[in-house]
């Protein structure tokens, strides 16, 4: 708690209001349905409203597309990396990325066009 908080506000100055102490990020318990991601985007309530949930993908296999070139769609605002012709990227205008940058950047995958299974699937 900061020391202000402390202080009696200055006459016609509202009080400070308390703030709750917050446990570490560390101690939250994973979110429903699962274990935090690897990438820590694990506050899909900010996400918005029509975006399709993460890819569900291994930590291997977060490792093994971050390291590769092939390329992913992305759209400017929005979390997801997606493959050309999901039906998330219509009518809205995407920007070409190597996968492994995409990963790099924050983006996670798509659940819908699932780019982590296809760029892996086209690796054998």
């Amino acid at each position: 708690m900061d020391e202000t908080a402390m202080t009696a506000p200055v006459r016609g100055e509202p009080a400070a209001p308390q703030q709750p102490e917050v446990p570490p990020f560390e101690e939250y318990p994973p979110a429903a349905g699962g274990d935090w991601s690897v990438d820590g985007d694990d506050y899909d309530d900010e996400d918005p409203e029509d975006e399709p949930p993460i890819q569900p993908s291994s930590p291997a296999d977060i490792a093994r597309v971050s390291a590769m070139t092939d390329e992913v769609l992305v759209i400017d605002g929005r979390p997801r990396y997606h493959m050309r012709g999901c039906v998330h990227l219509l009518g809205r205008e995407s920007e070409p990325l190597p996968i492994g940058e995409a990963v790099e950047l924050g983006f996670t995958p798509c659940s819908v066009c699932e780019p982590n299974d296809v760029v892996l699937a086209g690796q054998g």
